[in-house]
């Protein structure tokens, strides 16, 4: 039976061309059904094996991924070009400004982007859609040459080079997560896909990704082992081997059909192999020396509904520092380099806090850099961490740093590492980067928007190259880490003002979160609280007032502003915090005029809140003690049992005692030992006005 997989688009277009390459690949083995915005949305799509998001543009990702039902096969597509589309962009000139032409600006970013991580960041593009065309044309007239992805009605008419790079197609990785997730691995034999592969202008799935995932001892990599520099020996249960790619005849100076069918002992006696026949360590890696050559050789394991089918050996050249990172980053995860948190721990019942959640743990999947957006305080590292630990590298190193905590020449250090003698306190030695350190993690850039342009341009070339050249070394370090990024500043609007690189803003806003201030989330600001008086194991109880502060304060620091407030409260050790228990400075900023307590004082109200027989008596204390507050006098049972016989409302200091125990249960006062005697509360004093303000009527 043929699988089922729903194709979500933006624009019917885009799903008319995306259409003739997939069945050009999988028509015999997959019924696809096309989903556009523009046509018939994404609500009503079929129940399917597997949905592929095309969608992913930042205003409609969001709702692309909300409407796909919960733990389905879910792939996330990313795009490039063709090898051939590509040669005329290449020949021009550096330096040129030349605009993007696309159906949308934020398309024509998308594709700026995709050139941008093909290697081609030396022309200076200009995002340009249909509306834009219309409002700043002037501003670009001065432009001759154009771009466009087959878009070229909307190139302007002063344009005198246009150069039409036609549609842009799936990655390499976007078919190959189709074909392992609904199982179809003999789609990688064939021909039509090994066609398309060749095409592409990037290769973006490696051999140690396919090989994790793929289980199945007959499909043998042909769909892309002779393509590829690493070398790959299969060796069955019987120790015979029964794959031999062109690299592993390269590396090992060998002919594939000198080795397929024979065992290793007979073939490949210089090789270590038989230890993995009876006792396999998977991923285990050993340094070989053949022929004068190092040789870093690594063993992945075939299983098949839990049986041990055999083994591929990866050979490949020796890098510089392979083996040392490799000892790096164990040692690493033993001293600390790892998430800590999972989104298990991110708190919160609001909507908006589930789908920012939703959408992170799906993103996870993805090898892309992520950008998380938010201000100070809301958790962006909480997210990072979380990200990470739901993410295929969760077992490797999480490192972490903050972009604006180091000066750029000690942040340069800190990533790209240093040789001994590098510059003037450098450590004997050297030092590895973080870069080296996170090798095949994620690495958690906080605060990019901090960094220097010259580092910028270096983190781009990172990012681009897959490799690091210490500070004061010319050898290249090959590496594999996911990039997450995090700001408080809008990097968009920074890219606009030349503050931040285009095309490093480009590389990183892949994947874009933005998490909500706690401002936000009303409803969830008495829930943090909980969980924060948890951590800190105190179990002090809120007023009535103090929780409709908390609610209706700003927060403008967020998740860690209340916690500093919390962290203060657990200090000053009471079992009940009322208003006047809160921080000074906290206190400073609450309009207290627009703080609503959702009660209509009438004379009905007081008498359910004070004894209806005992009214008279009850107003006369509140009173009394309102007047002594607005004269900044303290007064104790004594004082207001002597100043009632005075009054028509005579009062035993035994009835003044029990008056104020009440009051005190019902928090309109706070009874304090010592001088300073009994006070209104804020509670109180708004009673007390209320019910002037009645009898004036």
């Amino acid at each position: 039976m043929k699988k089922r997989v729903a194709v979500m688009c933006v624009s019917k277009k885009s799903n008319e061309f995306y259409s003739d390459y997939l069945e050009a690949i999988f028509a015999k083995t997959i019924d696809f059904f096309h989903y556009s915005l523009d046509e018939n949305g994404f609500e009503n799509m079929i129940k399917a094996d597997l949905y592929l998001v095309c969608s992913t543009s930042s205003n409609v990702f969001e709702y692309s991924m909300s409407c796909i039902p919960e733990n389905s096969n879910v792939v996330i597509s990313s795009i490039t070009f063709k090898k051939n589309s590509i040669k005329k962009v290449k020949q021009i000139p550096k330096d040129s400004n030349v605009l993007m032409v696309n159906l949308s600006k934020n398309m024509a970013m998308e594709a700026i982007s995709t050139l941008n991580r093909i290697g081609i960041n030396d022309i200076n593009f200009i995002p340009l859609g249909p509306i834009d065309n219309m409002k700043d044309i002037n501003e670009y007239k001065d432009i001759k040459i154009a771009v466009t992805c087959g878009e070229s009605r909307y190139i302007p008419d002063f344009v005198e080079e246009v150069i039409d790079l036609g549609g842009r197609v799936f990655t390499e990785r976007v078919l190959v997560e189709m074909i392992l997730k609904l199982d179809i691995s003999e789609i990688m034999g064939t021909k039509p896909f090994k066609s398309y592969i060749q095409e592409l202008a990037e290769r973006d799935y490696g051999i140690d990704e396919l090989s994790r995932k793929v289980s199945n001892i007959e499909l043998k990599f042909d769909l892309v082992l002779d393509s590829i520099d690493i070398g790959v020996i299969g060796i069955d249960v019987n120790n015979r081997i029964f794959e031999f790619n062109k690299a592993a005849e390269n590396i090992l100076h060998m002919k594939k059909d000198d080795a397929l069918g024979k065992t290793t002992d007979e073939s490949l006696p210089f090789m270590p192999l038989n230890v993995y026949k009876d006792n396999l360590l998977t991923n285990d890696v050993k340094l070989i020396t053949i022929k004068g050559v190092l040789i870093s050789l690594r063993t992945t394991s075939i299983v098949e509904n839990e049986n041990f089918k055999g083994y591929f050996a990866i050979i490949e050249r020796f890098k510089d520092e392979e083996d040392k990172q490799r000892k790096l980053r164990l040692q690493l995860l033993n001293r600390g380099h790892k998430a800590k948190y999972t989104f298990d721990d991110i708190k919160g019942n609001c909507p908006i806090l589930k789908k920012v959640k939703q959408i992170a743990e799906k993103m996870s999947k993805s090898n892309a850099s992520i950008l998380i957006y938010g201000e100070s305080g809301t958790g962006k590292e909480l997210f990072a961490h979380a990200i990470h630990n739901a993410s295929p590298r969760s077992d490797m190193p999480f490192v972490a740093i903050n972009c604006a905590a180091l000066p750029e020449n000690l942040l340069e250090s800190e990533l790209f590492g240093y040789e001994e003698g590098a510059f003037t306190g450098a450590k004997k030695g050297g030092k590895a980067g973080l870069f080296e350190y996170a090798h095949t993690g994620t690495l958690f850039l906080d605060e990019i928007e901090n960094m220097s342009q010259s580092l910028q341009v270096k983190l781009l070339r990172v990012l681009q190259e897959k490799e690091v050249i210490r500070i004061g070394s010319e050898k290249i370090i090959n590496i594999d880490v996911k990039i997450i990024a995090a700001s408080n500043e809008n990097i968009k609007d920074m890219v606009e003002q030349g503050k931040f690189r285009k095309d490093l803003y480009y590389r990183i806003n892949a994947l874009p979160i933005n998490i909500p201030p706690l401002r936000d989330r009303k409803d969830d600001v008495l829930l943090i609280t909980d969980e924060i008086k948890k951590s800190i194991g105190t179990s002090f109880e809120l007023s009535d007032e103090v929780k409709n502060i908390f609610i209706n304060y700003e927060w403008e620091g967020n998740i860690r502003e209340l916690r500093n407030v919390i962290e203060y409260l657990a200090y000053v050790d009471k079992p009940f915090i009322n208003i006047e228990d809160l921080p000074a400075t906290f206190l400073e900023e609450i309009n207290f005029n627009e703080i609503s307590y959702a009660r209509n004082y009438d004379n009905t109200l007081l008498m359910e809140i004070l004894p209806s027989e005992k009214l008279e008596k009850y107003m006369y204390v509140l009173k009394t003690l309102y007047n002594a507050k607005k004269e900044n006098i303290s007064l104790g049972r004594k004082n207001i049992s002597e100043l009632s016989k005075n009054s028509e409302c005579h009062l035993s200091e035994q009835e003044v005692r029990t008056i104020i125990s009440y009051l005190s249960k019902k928090q309109l006062v706070v009874v304090s030992r010592g001088r300073k005697g009994t006070e209104l509360t804020l509670k109180g004093v708004e009673m007390v006005e209320k019910k002037v303000q009645m009898d004036n009527k």
